[in-house]
């Protein structure tokens, strides 16, 4: 890895911290924990904390990544990254006018937790680029630890949006839940989406 990567990865570490945050956030919202307009504001103010960290990183994306190819794989992995910032904020926003005195579908929570845990274990993913030679394995493991979350999450997906439509629910429970749930199944796969993007700029030798 060049020094120019290496700094590149430097504020990567920083940015995900944002990330592993936003997944928090919007865990404890919908586990109840937070209320839903004290969460999104804090949304509000993680996502205007991550724009200078952003615009960092893609300076040093086009720094360390002289190759196209490359540059867009990694340019490709932060986009996704914000996708999970921004995907916390919008569904949080979803909650304050949707998670009145409804009962959360069980699917819901699952969700959110499979996404608050591969938030988790993309930290750590990123965390072991201080020294990718020592922790390639590790790295291998946690990215299968992803791509196993991203698999249980279609299934409850799927399961999840039956109940919905086809259990004794009043339809415009189904309506808006379901785009509650296809809004969490998109930021699960923003999360196995930054895997092979990584893997491939990291191999790029």
């Amino acid at each position: 890895m060049t020094g120019k990567e290496e700094k590149f990865f430097e504020v990567l570490r920083e940015y995900t911290g944002y990330c592993e945050k936003a997944g928090a956030l919007l865990d404890s919202v919908v586990s109840g924990e937070t209320d839903p307009e004290e969460g999104y504001e804090s949304l509000r103010l993680l996502k205007r904390q991550s724009r200078d960290v952003q615009g960092r990183l893609i300076e040093r994306l086009y720094k360390a990544y002289r190759e196209p190819a490359y540059a867009n794989e990694a340019r490709s992995m932060v986009v996704r990254m914000d996708g999970i910032i921004n995907g916390a904020k919008d569904i949080v926003n979803m909650l304050i006018v949707y998670h009145k005195d409804e009962t959360c579908p069980e699917g819901i929570r699952v969700m959110t937790k499979l996404i608050r845990c591969a938030v988790s274990e993309m930290v750590k993913i990123i965390g072991y680029t201080d020294d990718v030679e020592a922790n390639m394995m590790k790295m291998d493991a946690r990215c299968q630890r992803i791509y196993n979350m991203e698999e249980r999450g279609d299934n409850t997906y799927r399961t999840t949006l039956q109940n919905l439509f086809y259990g004794e629910h009043d339809p415009m429970y189904a309506i808006r839940w379901r785009e509650i749930l296809g809004d969490l199944e998109k930021v699960l796969d923003s999360c196995a989406g930054m895997i092979p993007r990584f893997q491939r700029i990291m191999v790029k030798d």
